[in-house]
């Protein structure tokens, strides 16, 4: 899920977004990523292009398998998704608003899960 809200006032890292009014985020529907960091992700993202993805996680010495990202992918892209508004969705990193860094999460509204369509007024 992404969000942007805008009339958002401050400073931004990137040079090229440093007058934007305008703050991003990016949720997932899972609580951890699978890659533990950027590098990783580079790596799982080029194995994926060259139809190698299990070798990202399965090769050479078994002590240096990731089973833990392996499994953690799984359960982010094996489950079942009936309605996406119904979920909970995570930050899978933090974000610098202010002087303490934070983590951000989308609740659904429960009273709603079981309509279709909003209540006549």
């Amino acid at each position: 899920m992404a969000i942007k809200l805008l009339g958002v006032e401050g400073d931004k890292v990137l040079t090229s977004e440093r007058g934007a009014t305008t703050q991003d985020f990016i949720l997932a529907n899972s609580k951890v990523f699978f890659c533990r960091n950027a590098l990783d992700y580079v790596e799982l993202a080029t194995r994926m292009s060259d139809g190698k993805l299990l070798t990202f996680f399965f090769t050479g010495n078994p002590t240096r398998w990731r089973l833990r990202e392996f499994v953690n992918m799984l359960v982010a892209t094996h489950a079942t998704v009936h309605n996406p508004l119904q979920l909970q969705y995570w930050s899978q990193t933090p974000s610098a608003l202010g002087p303490t860094p934070s983590s951000t999460r989308r609740n659904p509204n429960r009273r709603r899960t079981n309509r279709t369509s909003p209540r006549p007024r």
